[in-house]
């Protein structure tokens, strides 16, 4: 088929008349098809002066394509979907199966539907919502389409970039950074000197006087912390005492 659409290609460009078609193919003919021509001259001596170009491209159709080569091509042509391809190159996957489903894509509204529906989801929805009458205009829509949706994903990849480049650097900036939390070595290293209670004999520790002017403002705070906790558990004892023999008398 493809061969067939070369030579009418050929015949629109130089005009050649009906009569002169079949003679300018077999001209062009090579190999096993040169052969088979050969074998159609011997059983009809005339055949070059009566057959007509629709009648040839039976014959030829008949010779090398069998009919269960075009049924499995049928079968390719209707599962036929773009896939990961391009749209240039599932525009000319079906181009060329459409040469031998010709039935399928009989008219144009027909081809353009069948078209269109093996485009891929996220541009056959903007291809319907378009409405293309012609398979050249669905054609222009599809490839408009692609570019569009390209430059779309090419501007998103540019803006993540810059967006992980700015988290990056924000991360490293100083501004960023944790302050960190020195151990105080006058903390760590002074303790309170020990003493012995004059009724048990136990050592003790010296509770550390926070007015003291060598104390430091975190021991201070924690001097303070430790008080009041122990100012609540006396003042808890105390309201158990009092109210809790107050309800059990």
């Amino acid at each position: 088929m493809c061969w067939i659409n070369k030579i009418e290609s050929i015949f629109n460009s130089t005009r050649c008349s009906e009569e002169d078609k079949v003679r300018f193919a077999v001209f062009m003919l090579k190999s096993n098809a040169l052969y088979w021509w050969n074998v159609e001259s011997v059983a009809q001596p005339n055949v070059l002066q009566t057959m007509s170009w629709e009648e040839f491209v039976i014959r030829f159709k008949t010779q090398f394509y069998p009919r269960t080569a075009v049924r499995q091509m049928e079968e390719d042509f209707l599962k036929m979907e773009q896939g990961n391809r391009s749209v240039r190159d599932y525009t000319e996957k079906f181009i060329e199966y459409s040469q031998f489903v010709e039935h399928y894509v009989s008219s144009e509204s027909r081809k353009v539907k069948r078209y269109i529906l093996g485009l891929k989801p996220s541009i056959r929805e903007f291809v319907i919502a378009m409405d293309p009458a012609t398979f050249s205009l669905a054609v222009n829509v599809v490839e408009v389409t692609e570019r569009n949706k390209n430059r779309q994903g090419e501007e998103k990849v540019v803006e993540k970039r810059k967006w992980e480049g700015s988290s990056a650097n924000f991360r490293s900036s100083a501004s960023f950074r944790r302050p960190k939390f020195i151990k105080s070595d006058n903390y760590s290293s002074k303790q309170p000197p020990a003493r012995t209670c004059p009724r048990c004999q136990q050592v003790q520790q010296e509770t550390v006087n926070p007015n003291r002017k060598d104390v430091t403002d975190a021991e201070r705070q924690v001097i303070y912390q430790g008080i009041s906790l122990y100012l609540k558990g006396v003042f808890n004892a105390i309201h158990l005492i009092i109210f809790g023999r107050t309800t059990h008398n």
